[in-house]
């Protein structure tokens, strides 16, 4: 028995101690106490069935809350450090753990006499070791594929960079995974425009159906709405990076936030000289900061040299939201001509300019009267010929070229 349980025990330490190269992370990753207790019951029965004899008591009540066997897993992993310092792969792993938690230095250590986990010195090297891992692992990403390194948490007068700093890469839907895209996907096709007209005409129809009583009865035959370049459940990639607070409301101070970002993701003038330009997307504040912070140092971070900041999309959006409304809406009561939607949709109570594009395109003098007959091959036909009279750019330029202006019809092209 003692050959035996000496031969199992090698087994055991061999179990705990992972091979030479094998990253930290990698050992976070993939550590599993139950795949470790299937592998113990294949290269150490013997043992196993001697500390559930030990253990078995007949009279006594089972725990619901306790898996014996990851108790004769951790039994055995304290075994296999009294082998070897090396066969530390479970110690490593609760040691990571009790820090993440907030445990003291001194209850670490009582757990490390026990077996439990490592010294706490040891688990504090592990930890950097995990650190450097990252900085290696989200500068590979940085170089590889689109980022997105900046979420502020709270948005104050001041504007306090209150922020995680988590990077985060960006997800492919057509390759199905991060890379950076060429100008081809960047770019819309026209095979994207056809797409893009497809689903702008099915938001049409949608919002007639909701608002013109009459075309209840073709609800039923209506289909869901085209899907374009749907993005696959996944699992999202990301790093947390040290947290800020640092006040970002002035060019000096972007500066120093700047650097403090690039340093936390190990990011050098040498780095940048080798990796070249990064583009900065979005946050307007932030980027109009650097694009004026530009100094005449020659070196990529401090003279800001490697920093080019492009127009985000989301950025522009919200932009161009905030235009259309101020000038197609205005307040209420305002002489302004672009008060005219607001007036005529809130105050008079008017349907909205869909539900009068089909008033106007339906070739009925009385739109209800329409609706109440109008097939599905009709009702399809009229919103396509709404969408290219009220909703697209060829309207616009086609009203541009008569001899008068329609002020009022070119401004709600513009606003649809």
């Amino acid at each position: 028995m003692k050959d035996l349980f000496a031969k199992e025990g090698r087994a055991i330490q061999e179990l705990f101690t992972r091979t030479k190269g094998t990253t930290v992370q990698q050992l976070l990753s993939t550590f599993s106490l139950e795949d470790l207790m299937a592998k113990l019951q294949e290269k150490a029965p013997n043992i196993l069935s001697a500390l559930a004899e030990i253990s078995n008591q007949p009279e006594r009540k089972k725990d619901p809350c306790r898996n014996e066997n990851l108790v004769f897993a951790a039994i055995c992993a304290m075994v296999a450090i009294l082998c070897s310092q090396k066969a530390n792969n479970f110690q490593a792993v609760i040691s990571l753990f009790l820090i993440g938690s907030g445990a003291a230095k001194r209850e670490m250590e009582v757990f490390a006499h026990a077996g439990l986990c490592l010294s706490y010195t040891s688990a504090i090297a592990h930890l950097r070791n995990l650190s450097q891992e990252a900085t290696k692992t989200y500068r590979e990403a940085i170089q590889s594929s689109f980022c997105i390194a900046l979420q502020r948490l709270e948005s104050k007068d001041h504007f306090d960079n209150g922020c995680t700093t988590t990077l985060i890469q960006t997800w492919d839907p057509l390759t199905k995974s991060t890379h950076v895209p060429h100008d081809d996907q960047v770019l819309p096709s026209p095979k994207n425009i056809q797409e893009l007209t497809e689903c702008s005409i099915w938001q049409l129809k949608q919002i007639a159906l909701e608002v013109v009583d009459g075309l209840k009865h073709l609800r039923s035959s209506f289909g869901t709405c085209p899907q374009v370049d749907q993005i696959d459940l996944h699992v999202t990639k990301q790093w947390l990076l040290p947290a800020m607070h640092e006040e970002e409301s002035s060019i000096e101070e972007t500066i120093r936030v700047y650097k403090i970002i690039l340093r936390n993701l190990g990011v050098t003038d040498d780095f940048l000289k080798k990796h070249g330009l990064l583009f900065n997307d979005g946050d307007l504040l932030t980027d109009s900061l650097v694009e004026a912070a530009r100094r005449n140092s020659e070196a990529p971070i401090e003279g800001m040299k490697a920093a080019i900041h492009q127009f985000g999309i989301f950025h522009a959006k919200m932009a161009g939201a905030g235009l259309v409304i101020n000038e197609h809406w205005g307040k209420p009561n305002s002489k302004h001509p672009g008060a005219g939607l607001w007036w005529e949709n809130n105050y008079l109570n008017r349907k909205n300019s869909v539900a009068d594009g089909f008033r106007v395109f339906c070739g009925h003098d009385n739109l209800d009267e329409w609706a109440d007959r109008a097939t599905k091959e009709e009702f399809d036909r009229v919103a396509e010929d709404i969408y290219k009279n009220l909703f697209s750019t060829w309207a616009y330029e086609e009203l541009k070229k008569k001899p008068y202006h329609d002020t009022t019809l070119e401004n709600t092209i513009l606003y649809n």
